[in-house]
């Protein structure tokens, strides 16, 4: 028995193949046949598991030789663990090609990791783990079929919807700041400004004794080379301040052009997940739900696999919002929650709560209740969450139960009228054989008249205005002929008693 564990990377693919059924070598055959000669009986030897390593890149022709070289081996499970989006491809390849491939929560691998005691953890290593994950649970694994393309789309567009709220949220931060780095430009301009006005008034030198002509001079020319080199400078920094000003607002404006550009993606974006909805009749019965419209019916329907729809603990359970507990002994610790699971659903239904509790009387109840018994808000509301994702999950499996019954009895009402045919052309053919000649009138009504009567039936001229149907045209012949043999009947009575 073969059993096989793949690490995925973004570059490569690390395969590890466990052979359970591994044969002894050469020498050890040699003494087994030693001993058997000698009338000695030999131990049974354990047989030693075989670990075969292989390594592929992760492009088209690399996952081309790992499906090739599994369908060579043939083994019974293979598993590989879900990394982000680098293992979809492979995934898809191993489903076409008809391996039985499963997709293993990192959780469990992680928690089985600790069980099994590994000390190191390298690729190699990891797909070593993984084939033995895959002894450890066969029968167990629930193969991940990968989700239709329309819901496949949906998740793409919710998750690249949340990233342009937050690349909006940046620049809008981003624009906060560059207002205020205008206003600190303005500000040290006008500074500047009135810097330059004050130094360029005239300065006069003047002198409280009699100096001599020479030294006069010399001063008067020291004063003014002063004031021309303060003015100098006062106009290189009213200059550099406006500058300033104008790259501060220019990023400004780009800023601005940003945002907006973000803005109608986010309105394509939105158009194009009510699209998707409007093509899946889920979407309309998630949103008679009092607090849930078309933004939480997509995460629903995207981020829960659809073999989740119908089952409320599970989709609770993979949604990561039921809480931990940790008892042990005398020691106790407060639960929390799992969050375990994808992040941008909880978030989604935490806001559908907020909602919830404020036009929903019987989730107003419930979460009032809660916060009676003392019971933090933040609490509660994730608890009205928990139930309104009870309470979706169970509107979905009302409709396909719906469904199921309607489909149900088309099928039934279809295999009616088949069988119904069926007696119709058995009792016709029995009738034709019994009776070709004297057809009978009580098989009428079941398969119609006969070929023959049909035929005299066209033969016979119309009514007044020119066209009579077969029924009304047989039912007259019918009582014309009746008639007539009772006249005829009343006439040859007569005729005798004459």
């Amino acid at each position: 028995m073969v059993y096989a564990g793949i690490d995925v990377g973004k570059g490569w693919l690390d395969l590890a193949l466990l052979n359970l059924d591994g044969q002894e070598g050469e020498a050890g055959k040699d003494r087994a046949k030693e001993q058997q000669l000698l009338g000695k009986k030999s131990k049974e030897s354990k047989k030693s598991d075989v670990i075969e390593h292989y390594r592929f890149n992760n492009n088209p022709p690399g996952r081309e030789s790992l499906v090739k070289l599994l369908l060579t081996r043939r083994p019974r499970q293979v598993v590989l663990e879900a990394s982000g989006i680098y293992h979809l491809p492979l995934l898809a390849l191993l489903l076409e090609a008809d391996v039985a491939a499963f997709l293993a929560n990192p959780y469990q691998v992680a928690a089985f990791r600790r069980a099994w005691g590994a000390r190191n953890k390298t690729d190699s290593q990891d797909a070593v783990l993984l084939a033995r994950f895959a002894k450890a649970y066969e029968g167990r694994l629930e193969r991940r079929l990968p989700p239709p393309a329309k819901l496949a789309y949906l998740k793409r567009l919710l998750v690249y919807r949340e990233q342009l709220i937050k690349r909006a949220t940046m620049i809008k931060g981003s624009i906060e700041a560059a207002i205020w780095v205008v206003e600190a430009a303005n500000w040290g301009t006008e500074a500047a400004n009135r810097g330059t006005e004050a130094a360029g008034q005239t300065t006069e030198v003047t002198s409280w004794k009699a100096e001599e002509a020479v030294g006069q001079e010399r001063n008067r020319e020291t004063g003014q080379g002063q004031v021309a080199e303060q003015g100098g400078e006062q106009e290189a920094e009213r200059d550099g301040g406006a500058e300033q000003d104008r790259d501060a607002s220019q990023i400004l404006s780009w800023l601005k052009e940003d945002l907006q550009r973000v803005r109608e993606r986010l309105s394509e974006v939105a158009q194009e997940i009510n699209r998707l909805l409007s093509l899946l009749p889920e979407a309309a019965v998630l949103q008679e739900q009092k607090g849930v419209g078309p933004q939480v019916a997509a995460a629903v329907l995207a981020f829960l696999p659809p073999a989740l729809w119908g089952s409320p603990k599970r989709a609770a359970s993979f949604s990561g919002l039921i809480p931990e507990q940790q008892h042990s002994g005398s020691s106790l610790h407060r639960s929390r929650l799992s969050k375990k699971g994808p992040a941008l659903l909880r978030k989604k239904l935490y806001l559908a709560a907020l909602v919830a509790v404020k036009h929903d009387p019987e989730m107003q109840a419930f979460y009032l209740r809660l916060l009676s018994r003392g019971k933090k808000r933040k609490q509660a509301l994730l608890a009205v969450a928990h139930k309104l994702l009870r309470r979706l999950t169970g509107r979905l499996k009302a409709y396909y139960r719906e469904q199921g019954q309607r489909q149900g009895d088309d099928q039934r009402q279809g295999r009616g009228q088949k069988q119904s045919q069926g007696r119709k052309r058995g009792h016709k053919q029995n009738c034709e054989r019994g009776c070709q000649e004297n057809y009978k009138e009580s098989c009428e009504p079941r398969h119609g008249p006969s070929d023959e009567q049909n035929n005299e039936r066209n033969n016979e001229p119309s009514n007044e205005h020119g066209e009579l149907s077969n029924e009304q045209g047989y039912d007259d012949r019918q009582a014309h002929r009746l008639v007539t043999k009772q006249v005829l009947e009343v006439v040859e009575v007569d005729g005798v008693a004459g």
